[in-house]
């Protein structure tokens, strides 16, 4: 019901679209980012 009203407000489907494009993306590249982190610090304490 959000979505619905949130959709016509901004335009259509193509906003929403991008929207969920651009959030999966930071999502992705946090995720890459945390991981990285972590086996770094894996890697530094066992040496």
């Amino acid at each position: 019901m959000a979505t619905e009203l949130y959709r016509r407000r901004h335009g259509g489907r193509r906003m929403v679209a991008l929207l969920l494009l651009f959030t999966e993306g930071v999502v992705f590249g946090l995720g890459v980012f945390v991981s990285f982190g972590v086996f770094t610090t894996m890697l530094a304490l066992m040496n």
